[in-house]
């Protein structure tokens, strides 16, 4: 594919998203498919990687009470994380981020090789705008990150430990210290996963 033809497909984005296949150190092939987007429930741009795009929708959406203007419900919602197959056309949830106190905000999307196999997995870095508590000392948003590896069906599945290292938080405020969580952007979790401390514990858990 020339640099015309590629400017082309990418100019042909209005009611569809052209899925072109990107480099993220991923062994694929680069050709395009195409996937309609409803901008409507979309919360974040879409990825394009592997042969699939992901993309992640507003879903279990409260309404708004016409009878109660004060009750709305209308920023009440979860997200899902999806991934398109290119090759085989199926689209799969793969990760429902939940509403807790306020909605989730996918703050970054990046790919990092967190298992030292040469491939990439895919981090999804989540927050949330809870609302401070004094008495437990919680200052700021709530993070979350998650990590996403690849089944050999092409399918992105949820890496469990390496979702569970990096975990979720909040800042915290006690004795008038801030205590931050670590992991609040993509270059915080990039630093750690080149960390001693991070290849030592993902060492031991490739020896169990």
């Amino acid at each position: 594919m020339n640099l015309v033809m590629f400017m082309e497909d990418v100019l042909m984005i209005n009611r569809y998203a052209i899925c072109v296949l990107l480099f993220f150190g991923l062994n694929v092939d680069v050709h395009s498919c195409e996937i309609k987007i409803n901008n409507e429930f979309a919360v974040h741009g879409e990825i394009n990687a592997n042969n699939s795009v992901i993309y992640f929708y507003k879903s279990n959406q409260g309404k708004d009470d016409p009878e109660d203007p004060y009750s709305s419900k209308i920023n009440e919602y979860t997200v899902d994380a999806h991934q398109y197959s290119c090759e085989t056309k199926i689209d799969r949830i793969i990760e429902t981020y939940p509403y807790m106190a306020a909605p989730p905000i996918i703050k970054s999307v990046f790919f990092e090789d967190a298992n030292s196999d040469g491939v990439k997995e895919v981090f999804v870095l989540v927050s949330w705008d809870v609302k401070t508590d004094p008495v437990e000392g919680n200052v700021g948003s709530l993070y979350g990150v998650f990590s996403y590896k690849y089944h050999k069906d092409g399918y992105l599945v949820k890496d469990e430990e390496i979702s569970n290292y990096f975990g979720m938080g909040i800042d915290k405020k006690i004795e008038d210290k801030l205590i931050e969580f670590a992991y609040k952007k993509a270059s915080d979790v990039k630093k750690e996963i080149k960390s001693e401390r991070y290849k030592k514990w993902l060492k031991n858990e490739k020896q169990h």
